[in-house]
């Protein structure tokens, strides 16, 4: 069972504030840089269609551009964002794949010490007569982030090789199939493995080739600064070609970091202190970093226009990444989505006082989760892939106040720690229970889940709130020692999560400062037990938003 974190690591744990801190200072520095460097001059375009703000109001299928252009919707999007802007390389997917595979393979087998435990078989001859499928009892870090990892780069590189979402999905199940079938020949083909390597691949693998198609969609001249961002976060469009090299892509805006404005974006890196409390526990001071993103490839969405667009392109990404570090607290939470295909519309008109209409979108998303959280060693671990469900979003302007709402529901697979399950060994021992409670203290669980949230800013104020609930069961059966299991007993699970942000800063300008409360309930059972666990965090921060 994994090791919760205890009172006498003070030492380790600056370290860890140290590390954290250097981080921080490292991105801002490099981000600072990248916006308030001048961006380089637009290319030259033909001069603007007079009265183009009411022309915008009239011309279905056009918006106004961020050089104050009227454009055609269809005719940008193709040109971006088109099947068409990248030959598909199947093959140089697959050998691409393989490559990741035999480098997976390699660490497998370099330290075998670590891996070896996990082998029910002697030998490849004894794996293929017994051919066998079960959940696992691996860390739930390896489970639950080093797999999605891996499905991640999976994804990403077939993408890059220009094979559409969907075609990038098998890729990355596939790929995850040979691994577990063929690869780890001396264990049995884990069921989890294969569920969430290729569904969470798609929500983290999906926003970073979004981000890296972003980063080298620069047109004209490139400055060092843009350089540095093309060759880290952009590197694996960098590598394969960016796209964008095309005359008709070639024109365009370009928007406040000097790159194509055919892509909406909302970036934030903050930096922020704040208390932490579990249940009854003491108050403990945290130190926390939160990256968070959003890119839309949608030409013009939330600018002054009238157009709708069926997509299929995975055309709007966004993620989460929270991570915050204590003498007596470590947390990390992640959360990325895509939504893969659906409708958007929007009418907006521009007027002196500002944008004022409206804009919706309905589609199908998948989702992926992790949260690992450890003030004061009070440990609670969950993780879910969120699979393909309904995702609706609207949005609402007027005279410069934007009011944004979305929902969504899916069906969910993924791990959660049992907070009844120390109760129920306490009465009646660890005998007979589920391998992976007894050796790391969490179970498989699939159930249904949903969150709702909205959004409210004016010039550069900003707040919103975000409700989450899951209703979770845990998997029956299955387990890697099924024969073993003899009190398989079914546990319940609900976790319910709230949080409040403000955002304040000038409208224009680079830096902002921030509040954020942060609320999650976890409610356990196993029958005739049950435990409730209950987290606030609050946090004050500043730091970076373009």
């Amino acid at each position: 069972m994994e090791t919760p974190l205890r009172p006498a690591e003070p030492a380790r744990c600056r370290a860890l504030v140290r590390k954290a801190r250097f981080v921080v200072t490292l991105c801002s520095l490099v981000l600072g840089a990248f916006i308030a460097r001048p961006a380089a001059a637009a290319p030259r375009q033909s001069e603007p269609i007079p009265d183009g703000r009411a022309a915008a109001s009239l011309c279905k299928g056009c918006f106004i551009d961020a050089d104050q252009r009227l454009r055609l919707f269809n005719p940008t999007y193709e040109a971006w964002f088109g099947a068409h802007q990248r030959f598909p390389h199947y093959w140089l997917a697959v050998a691409e794949d393989i490559s990741l595979l035999a480098a997976g393979t390699a660490y497998y087998w370099i330290r075998p010490q670590l891996n070896k435990v996990d082998w029910d078989f002697p030998d490849a001859a004894t794996r293929l007569q017994y051919l066998a499928a079960a959940f696992d009892n691996n860390q739930f870090k390896t489970n639950q982030a080093l797999h999605p990892t891996a499905g991640s780069a999976y994804y990403l590189l077939a993408r890059e090789c220009g094979l559409s979402p969907f075609e990038a999905f098998a890729y990355s199940a596939g790929s995850s199939a040979v691994f577990e079938f063929l690869l780890e020949w001396l264990e049995k083909v884990s069921y989890n493995d294969l569920i969430v390597t290729p569904t969470a691949g798609v929500a983290g693998g999906e926003f970073v080739y979004k981000l890296a198609e972003y980063l080298n969609s620069g047109t004209g001249e490139h400055d060092a600064v843009q350089e540095v961002a093309e060759f880290s976060l952009g590197l694996p469009s960098k590598i394969h070609g960016a796209p964008h090299e095309s005359p008709r892509s070639a024109q365009g805006a370009r928007d406040n970091l000097g790159l194509s404005a055919a892509y909406f974006h909302k970036f934030q890196v903050l930096q922020g202190v704040g208390l932490v409390r579990a249940d009854a526990g003491p108050s403990l001071l945290s130190e926390r970093l939160a990256l968070e993103g959003e890119i839309v490839t949608l030409p013009g969405h939330l600018r002054a226009g009238r157009f709708d667009k069926a997509f299929h392109q995975a055309d709007f990404s966004r993620m989460r990444l929270h991570y915050a570090v204590g003498n007596r607290d470590l947390d990390a939470d992640a959360y990325f989505e895509t939504t893969l295909l659906g409708y958007y519309t929007q009418d907006f008109a521009a007027s002196p006082a500002g944008v004022g209409g409206h804009a919706a979108m309905i589609g199908a998303s998948m989702a992926y989760r992790y949260k690992d959280t450890q003030p004061a060693g009070d440990t609670d671990q969950y993780s879910f892939v969120h699979l393909l469900g309904p995702r609706a979003q609207s949005w609402f302007a007027w005279r410069g106040l934007f009011l944004g709402l979305g929902a969504d529901v899916h069906y969910d697979f993924g791990a959660v720690r049992s907070l009844a399950y120390p109760h129920y060994v306490a009465a009646f021992g660890k005998l007979g229970t589920k391998s992976v409670l007894q050796e790391q203290g969490y179970q498989f669980v699939q159930g249904a889940s949903g969150r709702a949230e909205v959004a409210l800013s004016y010039g550069g104020l900003s707040l919103g709130a975000r409700q989450g609930l899951g209703l979770y069961w845990s998997v029956q059966g299955g387990d890697r020692f099924q024969s073993d299991t003899v009190h398989d007993v079914l546990a319940r699970e609900s976790l319910k999560e709230l949080d409040l942000w403000v955002r304040a800063g000038l409208p224009a300008a680079l830096f902002q400062f921030g509040f954020d409360y942060n609320r999650s309930r976890h409610h356990s059972e196993m029958r005739p037990f049950a435990n409730d666990r209950l987290e606030e965090r609050v946090t004050f921060s500043s730091g970076l938003r373009f």
